[in-house]
């Protein structure tokens, strides 16, 4: 069984030279997934990749590591591929989708990106690095899955965000790696936000958060509201988004949840925050009773707003307690919960 799979293998990497090998011309959309390229197999494509003129990148790669280098994996805690003396970058290339199941270093990481001069669309999942630099002068989407310590981006048109940022482990030296992010994009449209880190990593709030979020009119943001940094981070970025018209607000338990400190973080913060807001979700998660909080917080101080949505079954006695407060807004509560549209 090994040596028919073993087979089957060297038979893919045989035909996927064999077609790089032989085609001419332009390639609009090229998936590599679902094979387990050898250390010197990546190497190879990604020298000939960078010689074809690309649009579309999408690379879901197995790599594995010689026995050599998987030895000195285990003793360095080092297990990352390489990039090629002879890459020269993807100088067509407008869009780069990479899943960490092929890790690259962060320095080549950095390299592969910024080779890319005309790169529009970058998703990058399940990649674990200290400190994540991202130079792309044309970038206006941008998708990242991962665990990281910082993340510094040189990005200035990007319009589009989706940033997920799990539990980093080792010690991050400067802790306020989301801050410093939103500081350098200050001028995108949409951003979507999921942080599940340990409450420091936010680092000092009102001495580093970014300047005025001009352009934003769409926020998601997963939040864990009994979590005060979480929360005046979340207020901030309501603060600082004057222009903001929808929000989607994901609401997470902590462990030990204290729910009556987002009523007083709520009741104490800064009145009228969402003067251009005309569409909010609220999807609470299993144990989250503070969604009613939520709901009144934004009802008051969201004078344009034309529907509010509970994703939950909400008693007759609050639903009527909510309506009372807008006469202009609609308000709908479904258990069910699927965001298709903003609208």
């Amino acid at each position: 069984m090994l040596a028919m799979k073993a087979q089957k293998l060297e038979n893919t990497i045989k035909f996927i030279d064999q077609v790089l090998n032989l085609h001419n011309g332009n390639v609009t959309t090229l998936e590599l997934s679902g094979v387990k390229p050898s250390e010197v197999d990546f190497e190879r494509w990604m020298v000939k990749l960078s010689r074809m003129q690309i649009g579309k990148l999408i690379l879901k790669l197995d790599c594995e590591r010689n026995p050599m280098s998987r030895r000195s994996c285990q003793v360095t805690g080092h297990c990352a591929m390489k990039l090629p003396h002879g890459f020269s970058g993807f100088k067509v290339l407008h869009s780069l989708h990479f899943l960490g199941t092929c890790k690259i270093n962060e320095t080549d990481m950095a390299k592969l990106i910024s080779s890319c001069p005309l790169l529009e669309d970058l998703f990058l999942d399940g990649f674990n690095y200290c400190a994540l630099k991202i130079h792309a002068l044309n970038l206006k989407k941008i998708w990242i899955l991962g665990s990281f310590g910082d993340l510094y981006l040189q990005t200035p048109k990007l319009l589009k965000v989706f940033i997920a940022i799990m539990y980093y482990k080792k010690k991050v030296v400067i802790g306020s790696n989301l801050i410093q992010a939103l500081s350098s994009i200050s001028h995108i449209q949409t951003l979507t936000i999921y942080c599940q880190c340990p409450d420091p990593l936010i680092g000092s709030l009102k001495a580093k958060f970014p300047p005025i979020l001009g352009n934003l009119i769409r926020l998601e943001i997963f939040l864990q509201p009994s979590s005060s940094p979480q929360l005046t981070f979340a207020l901030l970025l309501f603060q600082n988004s004057p222009r903001l018209q929808a929000i989607s607000l994901l609401l997470q338990p902590l462990q030990f949840p204290s729910i009556s400190s987002t009523y007083e973080q709520l009741e104490s913060s800064q009145p009228g925050l969402f003067p251009s807001l005309r569409y909010i979700h609220i999807k609470p998660a299993p144990g989250i009773d503070c969604s009613i909080a939520f709901a009144k917080f934004i009802l008051k101080n969201a004078p344009a707003l034309e529907r509010l949505t509970i994703w939950e079954n909400v008693q007759d006695s609050e639903a009527s307690k909510l309506r009372e407060l807008s006469a202009t807004a609609e308000i709908v509560f479904n258990k069910h919960f699927s965001i298709s549209s903003w609208y």
